[in-house]
């Protein structure tokens, strides 16, 4: 192998049976040193880059026995940088679209299309996803890293009220004419359905995930659902036409909006009975609960006010006037904000908490709705992507190494993978695949195994050589929560039987969502491939 020092002073020729390489002046063409390497070097390709004085330099040593690494590759990766923002997502019932307020400046920073007539909204308390349930039946998923809808899931018809599970893994669904839909939100698919009666509305979730409330408006009850087998274990009966629900944070109390009596109920979880009645405004709507527990707020869709109510005394204690028809009603995370979508004016308006008077009023699409948690700290991305120059070295793999067993329990044309942190800034992602052979396999939803939170948003392009006994390491410094996309070709290294292919993963979270590897020809002997890219900035 021979490569050209980027100056183009100096070329370097890796001598097979001298174990050496011979470093040439190309003023004089002559040679001006010899490196004792390892035995026989193999390099085909451009083995000279340039890297970071600050990176720490990659020293790869093949022992005895083993294939040679192909020469290091240099490609690119961006990098997308990304800042947690607590937002409001403001579902506007006529303009069929999502606003998304900053609730630092109390501006809105983005606007979302979304389907017909949306009403529930909730924002994942763990993952960067929010949930808008439609009139058309369909839960629209945005993603909060760039606003934009990454799935639509049938869920039944005219939803009203959705929910999501503390760890994000479910979300709750209810239809007005029907049951209420359990998605996965891994797969954006319904895994149950459980009946709740002919009117199910408002949807609220327990702290620890066990319970779900639904209140339902033409039975004048609220059903319990037991999240482990989506099914119904106790009925509470409350005040007229229940809508809006909520949960105490320690989990204690439900709070119910019965508009057709113009009260709260409040419900005793441990016993599932009703042990206050408290009389609000008109037509009361919406309800949330502060984080610490200590006050409820109810949303008067009919007198155009918020009542405060102490929830240690299930009294009213304020009675703030809002915008016209109040419907949806938000507490930020810190508690100092309630917010307040306002169907009749296309507003929203913003209370503070310690003086119960609002203190802005924001424009929004046309009659916001909102029933449901719509407030959250998610995730967003501030800056544009960083472009990283990248150095790819070959490492043979172990035999007892953790990667190799677990390309060995693989099955044919299966991907696998890790994803571990080795740094506070760097990540290792490490995938797998046992014996591709003249086909293309794709596999969705690969169960992916997460050491550590990683925070990326990563594009590879360019092509590279591997074998069945050498693997790329892929770590991506100063990262950010995100996705990530790895793209390349990959073929066997020169000596070997040549394989061609390309291959294509999307990791989401601690699912690889999308994988793809493509082998060519059809049929070439069988082909382990491992994929480890290392990366450093320039």
């Amino acid at each position: 192998g021979v490569a050209v020092t980027p100056d183009g002073q100096g070329v370097y020729v890796a001598n097979v049976n001298g174990n050496t390489v011979s470093v040439l002046d190309t003023a004089t063409n002559t040679v001006v040193a010899a490196i004792p390497v390892g035995a026989g070097p193999v390099a085909f390709g451009q083995f000279i880059g340039t890297v970071s004085a600050s990176a720490p330099a990659v020293v790869t040593t093949v022992p005895v026995g083993q294939p040679a690494p192909t020469v290091p590759v240099t490609t690119t990766i961006f990098v997308q940088a990304l800042t947690p923002m607590t937002l409001a997502f403001i579902a506007n019932f006529n303009s069929y679209d999502v606003s998304v307020v900053d609730t630092t400046t109390n501006t809105v920073v983005a606007m979302v299309d979304v389907e017909v007539e949306p009403a529930g909204i909730a924002v994942s308390p763990s993952t960067s996803r929010v949930y808008v349930g439609s009139a058309g039946g369909n839960i629209t998923v945005i993603d909060t890293t760039t606003n934009t809808v990454v799935a639509t899931v049938p869920a039944g018809d005219r939803l009203r009220g959705v929910a999501v599970t503390p760890d994000g893994s479910r979300v709750y669904a209810a239809s007005n004419f029907g049951p209420v839909s359990v998605i996965d939100t891994a797969t954006n698919t319904v895994i149950a359905t459980v009946d709740v009666g002919d009117s199910p509305f408002g949807v609220a979730v327990n702290p620890d995930g066990t319970r779900v409330y639904v209140t339902n408006r033409f039975d004048n009850t609220v059903l319990v659902v037991d999240t482990a087998s989506n099914t119904v274990v106790a009925t509470v009966g409350v005040g007229i036409s229940p809508v809006g629900v909520a949960v105490h944070p320690n989990g204690s109390r439900v709070y119910v909006a019965n508009d057709g009596s113009d009260t709260v109920s409040v419900v005793d979880t441990a016993s599932n009975t009703v042990v206050a009645t408290v009389g609000v405004g008109s037509f009361p709507s919406g309800v949330a609960v502060a984080p610490d527990g200590s006050r409820v707020y109810v949303a008067n869709f009919g007198s155009d006010t918020v009542s405060v109510l102490d929830a240690a005394t299930n009294l009213v204690i304020a009675t703030v006037e809002v915008g016209g028809s109040p419907s949806g009603v938000s507490v930020t995370p810190d508690g100092s904000r309630v917010y307040v979508a306002n169907r009749n004016s296309s507003t929203v308006s913003v209370l503070d908490t310690v003086t119960n008077t609002v203190i802005a009023t924001v424009p929004v699409g046309a009659s916001p709705v909102n029933f449901g948690q719509f407030i959250g700290t998610v995730l967003v991305a501030t800056s544009v992507p960083v472009l990283v120059q990248t150095l790819l070295p070959l490492v043979p793999v172990d035999p007892v190494d953790l990667f190799q067993q677990q390309v060995d329990a693989l099955n044919q044309g299966d991907v696998a993978g890790v994803l571990a942190t080795l740094a506070d800034d760097a990540v290792l992602l490490s995938l797998f695949c046992q014996p591709c052979s003249g086909r293309e396999a794709i596999q969705r939803n690969i169960e992916f195994q997460v050491a550590n939170q990683f925070h990326l948003t990563l594009t590879r392009i360019g092509s590279f050589d591997i074998n069945g006994s050498v693997r790329h390491r892929d770590i991506v410094a100063n990262t950010a929560v995100g996705q990530l996309e790895v793209r390349g070709d990959v073929f066997r290294a020169p000596g070997f039987q040549r394989v061609v292919g390309s291959f294509l993963v999307l990791v989401r979270g601690d699912k690889i969502t999308f994988s793809r590897i493509t082998l060519d020809p059809s049929d070439p002997e069988t082909a382990a491939f491992l994929a480890f890219i290392q990366a450093r900035s320039q």
